[in-house]
């Protein structure tokens, strides 16, 4: 009985879908043919897309450039394309093949440079699958070529630099010949000042003149360039040191040289003379004091001293009177920075640190306090606090030093002129904090070797200056008393001009402004501050701060005393010496600025 029932559920079934499948059988064979729209659909899409993906990488079209193609009897000229989709848009990846048509004229290679060969007239072909595109080219004689020059126009190079030397042609008309690339015969006329290669890079050897020939052909340019000397920092303090391009110490004497063209006195420059192998990245002059010394550090951030090493502080011995050339201080330390003082020298490690070496107490006062010289006294490197500090200044017997995360700066040493900014007029054994504001973006010292300190800073909040210690010339921006009196905490100065940078400048101080102006004030004679100085004998004090230094190029990037150095490595100073001619008057000073020649 239930097989019997299942069979019948199941005749049951089927004819019911017999008859489900009769009704619908017209509606099924017209759509055999016509497919519903949903299905329509997506085969469609999935065709487009296809279609889609083959036509965003098909080249469609190509533009060529230059067009026409215009050369000269061997000349080389890149040819370039782009390429585009059906859709107009630029293809990055396309590539392309090329052809000549007469390759008796031209040839050109699978990168497009089409090489000239010969005057004529012939066509480029460049393709990419279906695409084409052609450009004329025109080979011109060598004798269309009516004059080169060399290029570029500055001539000059720095000795130890190379520049890359170029031409440029021109027809009888004046017009350019574009895209010139021809083969260059170059030669220079004093190798020993300046060589020059086959590819036409000009390297300068030593300081002088050369004359440069270039030739193509028949044809002949010549052009003199002058080889320089180049910088990469100036530090002027008792003296101006300079770090040229290749790592070497030079000195600059503004008051010791020739003349120019404008009757402007022309400094001398002279090389330390050190191990050929030694390069050297930034060098500190000593204040004037007891003795001359002054420190550099090397490229590998080592320590080098010479000059009087009174006190051990060139870091040798005490046995030591004077070392002519820089030697190394002997330490394993590394330094990021160091600083000169009347009777120390103090560096900050790479990792901030501050370290000292002769008198460790900066000040000098060890024989008036009854102290022993050996006790107080180092010619080794001594830790003087971790920090970490983010930098250093010393002015005669004083130093001071930045932490690195307040801008907070605190000094230590000699304060008898209020120049530790504190508010006592003591010496310090150890650091203290200068009163507010105190945290500065940038501070400079003055010290004057009878014993006078004043110190000038920028506070790090409205960019305002600030300054402390003696104020006989107007240094401090204030009024100058009668008698001149000490501050020993920071007082504003008299006028409110915003300042980025600071810098002592002769008996007065430099700032520069945000919109890079060099502005200055204090002692103007000798222009220190950029303006007319007086007859000889007669005082220019000057508390206010000065219109901006006339002739400062744009480009400049370090100040330091009444010079900058320029991102191209050169030298710029205002207050040289101009030559009248007068015998009542014979030396001005000149109050623009000038570049110091350097060659």
């Amino acid at each position: 009985m239930m097989r019997t029932r299942y069979f019948s559920c199941f005749i049951s079934s089927f004819g019911l879908l017999l008859i489900l499948l009769g009704a619908c059988s017209s509606d099924t064979r017209e759509n055999i043919s016509a497919p519903d729209a949903t299905a329509h659909d997506i085969g469609f899409d999935s065709n487009e897309s296809t279609a889609d993906t083959d036509d965003a990488t098909r080249v469609a079209q190509l533009i060529l450039s230059p067009d026409p193609v215009e050369a000269v009897e061997t000349q080389s000229v890149q040819v370039g394309f782009r390429a585009y989709n059906p859709e107009g848009l630029q293809l990055e990846n396309a590539t392309v093949s090329w052809q000549i048509e007469d390759t008796q004229i031209a040839t050109v290679d699978a990168s497009g440079l089409v090489s000239a060969r010969e005057a004529g007239q012939t066509t480029l072909v460049a393709s990419s699958g279906d695409a084409r595109a052609s450009v004329a080219v025109q080979v011109l004689p060598i004798s269309s070529i009516d004059r080169i020059e060399i290029i570029p126009e500055q001539r000059e190079v720095g000795v130890g630099q190379s520049v890359a030397l170029g031409l440029k042609a021109y027809r009888s008309d004046d017009t350019e010949i574009e895209n010139l690339n021809l083969p260059v015969e170059w030669q220079s006329d004093a190798a020993e000042i300046a060589t020059i290669d086959d590819d036409g890079n000009l390297a300068g050897i030593e300081r002088g003149e050369v004359g440069v020939l270039a030739r193509v052909g028949e044809l002949e340019g010549r052009a003199e360039f002058r080889v320089e000397l180049k910088f990469k920092t100036l530090e002027c303090l008792n003296g101006c040191y300079l770090i040229s391009t290749e790592g070497k110490i030079y000195t600059m004497d503004r008051y010791a040289g020739e003349e120019n063209n404008d009757g402007i006195l022309m400094p001398e420059f002279t090389q330390l003379e050190v191990d050929d192998e030694m390069r050297f990245k930034s060098v500190y002059g000593g204040p004037a004091g007891v003795g001359n010394f002054s420190c550099a550090l090397s490229t590998e951030n080592r320590a080098y001293c010479w000059g009087d090493n009174y006190f051990g502080r060139i870091g040798v011995d005490f046995d030591t009177h004077v070392l002519e050339s820089p030697t190394m201080v002997d330490a394993e330390l590394r330094f990021k920075a160091l600083r000169v003082g009347t009777y120390s020298t103090c560096g900050l490690t790479l990792e901030g640190a501050l370290y000292c070496w002769g008198d460790l107490l900066i000040s000098g006062n060890w024989i008036r306090r009854g102290l022993d010289l050996y006790e107080t006294h180092s010619y080794e490197p001594v830790l003087m606090e971790e920090g970490p500090f983010s930098e250093l200044l010393m002015t005669g017997a004083s130093l001071c030093v930045q932490e690195h995360k307040t801008q907070i700066w605190r000094c230590m040493g000699a304060g008898e002129a209020g120049q530790l900014g504190n508010g006592e007029r003591v010496d310090q054994d150890n650091l203290v904090e200068i009163s507010a504001p105190g945290a500065f973006i940038a501070l400079a010292s003055l010290y004057d070797v009878g014993g006078g300190t004043t110190l000038c800073s920028v506070d790090a909040q409205e960019q305002q200056v600030w300054c402390w210690g003696q104020n006989y010339a107007g240094q401090r921006g204030q009024p100058i008393e009668s008698p001149p009196t000490n501050h020993d905490t920071p007082q504003r100065t008299a006028w409110e001009v915003p300042m980025v940078d600071i810098y002592k400048n002769g008996h007065g101080f430099c700032g520069a402004t945000p919109e890079r102006e060099i502005r200055c004030w204090g002692d103007n004679s000798g222009c220190g501050l950029g303006q007319q100085a007086p007859e000889r004998g007669i005082a220019d004090h000057r508390y206010d701060i000065q219109p901006a230094i006339v002739g400062v190029p744009e480009d400049w990037v370090t100040l330091s005393d009444a010079c900058v150095l320029t991102e191209g490595g050169d030298v710029w100073c205002w207050g040289a010496k101009r030559m009248t001619g007068d015998p009542l008057w014979p030396t001005r000073c000149e109050p623009t600025a000038r570049r110091m020649l350097t060659f």
